[in-house]
C-alpha cells in the first residue's frame, strides 16, 4: 500500500552465472507453452532440455543471450542465432529464437526495454533483427509491431509451418559503404 516502489530495469548480456536462472525460466516457458498447446505431446524431454542447455552455453559465450533484470532479478531473456549457427540466416541478421518474460514482469514497458536493450547490444554486428511467431499468436504479433517490427514476406524457415516472420531494422546500412566493403573483401581474396 501507500508508496509504490520504483521499478529498476536493466538489460545486459547474459553471463555464466545467469545459467541456472535461465534454465528455470526456460522450464517455465515450456510449461506455459504446454498448457496453451496440448499438442506438445512430450513436453521437454530430457534430450530437448540437454540440447537447449548446450545451445545456451554456446550462445552465452558468443554474447547471443540478453537478459532483463527487474530490481536485480533476471525476469526474462532473448536468445538469438546468426549465420554462423544456421546457413539460412543472412549475414546481417540477428535471428531471435527465444523471447520470454515471467508473467508477473510482463508489460509493454518491459518488452520495450528488452527489445531496445537487445537492439543496442547487437547493432554493431547486425543491421536487422528477424524473428518468427506462430501465426495464431496475435498478441505477440501486435506487441512486436508496436515495437517497430514489420512482416517479412516470402520467407520459409526449414521445418517450420504456420509461422509469421517479422523484421526490424536497427541500423541503416549505407549502400555505398556496403559495396566498398564487399569490393575490399573481394580484393583481399576472401
Amino acid at each position: 500500500e501507500g508508496m509504490r516502489m520504483q521499478v529498476h530495469w536493466k538489460v545486459k548480456p547474459a553471463e555464466k552465472h545467469d545459467r541456472d536462472v535461465l534454465i528455470s525460466l526456460w522450464h517455465q516457458f515450456m510449461q506455459e507453452e504446454h498448457e496453451q498447446e496440448m499438442t506438445l505431446a512430450q513436453w521437454p524431454s530430457t534430450t530437448s532440455l540437454k540440447n537447449w542447455i548446450t545451445r545456451l552455453d554456446r550462445q552465452t559465450q558468443q554474447g547471443k543471450i540478453t537478459v532483463i533484470l527487474k530490481n536485480q532479478t533476471v525476469v526474462g531473456f532473448i536468445g538469438m542465432i546468426d549465420y554462423t549457427d544456421k546457413d539460412w540466416v543472412p549475414a546481417h541478421v540477428a535471428y531471435v529464437v527465444d523471447i520470454y518474460m515471467l508473467p508477473h514482469a510482463r508489460s509493454f514497458a518491459a518488452f520495450k526495454q528488452l527489445i531496445n536493450g537487445f537492439s543496442q547490444q547487437v547493432k554493431d554486428r547486425y543491421s536487422q533483427i528477424w524473428t518468427n511467431i506462430a501465426s495464431s499468436k496475435h498478441r505477440v504479433g501486435a506487441l512486436l509491431s508496436r515495437l517497430g517490427f514489420a512482416i517479412l514476406p516470402d520467407i520459409e524457415v526449414p521445418g517450420l509451418e504456420d509461422q509469421c516472420y517479422l523484421s526490424k531494422t536497427i541500423r541503416e546500412v549505407d549502400p555505398r559503404a556496403d559495396s566498398a566493403n564487399m569490393f575490399a573483401a573481394m580484393m583481399s581474396g576472401k
